[in-house]
């Protein structure tokens, strides 16, 4: 589960309910489970089944949008389906794993299709999403700001590889930011794993590379 807009204030969050019987036997999205969840922005509390069925049906829909999105032969969204998708994200899912997820899946479709501005853009939501739910050493987190970074300089080897000139600052700008994702991401791995885990020592190699080329 994970956090979705209020249905009251449509400004706060609220988050689904751990099941007091204790761990669920399966991963089933159930609408009881946001049954006497609290906004956290106006207090609001769910009460009503017909509320939590709302909620519970929103997480299902996008449930199915990943498993298609993650099927091989279904990863062709049209353009409209594209922003549709964001749209209801956007609107619905502040903070859920299931949104980070599904935006993964679209950052490669918009990779595919070369649509860089918007695969970076949900690379760096991903990163932000990791930020806010895990605040503490995380893999997820430092492997999104890897893959983030990644990007950002794929995209302008692309471009220099297409001969397209860009002004000087930008490239150093992108450079900067690149290596600030690289380091974080290489400090979380490192003390997580060790130096010498091929996780950290991939982003290290990474670091040396972009160093040595200012």
């Amino acid at each position: 589960h994970g956090g979705l807009t209020c249905p009251s204030c449509k400004r706060g969050i609220v988050f689904a309910r751990t099941p007091q019987s204790g761990p669920a036997k399966d991963e089933s999205l159930l609408a009881e489970h946001f049954l006497g969840a609290v906004c956290t922005e106006c207090a609001h509390v769910v009460t009503t089944n017909q509320q939590a069925t709302e909620l519970n049906a929103c997480e299902t829909q996008l449930q199915s949008t990943l498993d298609r999105l993650t099927q091989q032969n279904s990863r062709a969204l049209s353009a409209k389906a594209l922003v549709e998708l964001e749209e209801f994200i956007d609107s619905t899912f502040p903070q859920h794993v299931l949104a980070d997820l599904v935006s993964e899946q679209l950052a490669e479709l918009y990779r595919a299709e070369h649509r860089n501005a918007d695969q970076q853009r949900l690379l760096k939501r991903r990163c932000e999403f990791h930020r806010a739910a895990y605040p503490g050493l995380s893999g997820a987190h430092a492997w999104a700001q890897e893959s983030y970074a990644d990007a950002l300089l794929e995209d302008q080897a692309t471009a220099k590889q297409g001969k397209e000139k860009r002004p000087p600052e930008e490239v150093q700008r992108i450079t900067i930011e690149a290596l600030a994702f690289y380091k974080e991401a290489y400090s979380t791995l490192q003390q997580m794993f060790g130096e010498a885990h091929d996780y950290a020592a991939d982003v290290k190699v990474k670091i040396n590379k972009l160093i040595e080329g200012f």
